[in-house]
């Protein structure tokens, strides 16, 4: 399969709320992980919400007010939620003399108030898959 493909049998999807969820790995070379997180804020036109050394939220997109009032694409927001965490040798592999890789999980959650309908999935699937490719790194 694809390394950027996404399934929705691979990522988790909540009837109740409609967040989807996904994790997978990258490359933690000092720095490359913030760099690539800026690449996709400003790919996407991001809002960092909150950010530290383990975690980051983002919004992507606009409210509905937001696109009321400043026009723009009729797509709902996203909160990005991500979390980094050392990934264990058992979920990466043996590294030999591969460089350190991290495990980022990721929950994309609908902003506003209304509906979650299946265009709300499809537009966080396709997010996501541009979030892995962002993401993707050979070390």
């Amino acid at each position: 399969m694809d390394a950027l493909a996404v399934s929705p049998h691979e990522t988790r999807s909540s009837l109740v709320d409609g967040t989807v969820a996904d994790s997978f790995h990258v490359c933690s070379l000092d720095g490359l992980v913030v760099l690539k997180l800026i690449g996709f804020v400003e790919r996407e036109q991001a809002r960092i919400l909150e950010v530290d050394e383990r975690s980051a939220r983002l919004r992507v997109g606009q409210t509905w007010w937001e696109r009321l009032w400043n026009g723009g694409p009729t797509s709902q927001a996203v909160e990005v939620r991500l979390a980094f965490t050392p990934a264990l040798e058992d979920e990466v592999g043996p590294r030999g003399n591969q460089a350190p890789h991290a495990r980022v999980d990721v929950q994309l959650v609908p902003v506003g108030r209304g509906r979650v309908t299946e265009s709300f999935r499809s537009h966080a699937h396709e997010l996501l898959r541009r979030l892995r490719w962002h993401f993707i790194a050979n070390c």
